[in-house]
């Protein structure tokens, strides 16, 4: 199964895309990857801003927050 990911016809499960064979698909090849490179960024920037979040809002280091926070039905109804 493995042997197939890397073929250059289309195949189940394969990993890419297949040869370029036209100019279009040059095209599409190449705004694929200027479009997988920002979604990288986008990826490695959100989940860095979710683990600042997450360090930084725990329990033990802000105990306030859940004496007032929690179980607040008028904001959740707005």
């Amino acid at each position: 199964m493995y042997l197939y990911l890397f073929l250059d016809y289309g195949v189940r499960y394969q990993i890419g895309f297949q040869d370029i064979a036209a100019p279009n698909m040059y095209g599409i090849y190449v705004l694929h990857g200027f479009i997988f490179q920002y979604l990288i960024l986008i990826i490695f920037l959100v989940g860095g801003l979710l683990t600042n979040v997450i360090l930084k809002f725990q329990s033990h280091n802000n105990p306030v927050s859940l004496k007032y926070y929690t179980y607040n039905v008028n904001l959740e109804i707005f």
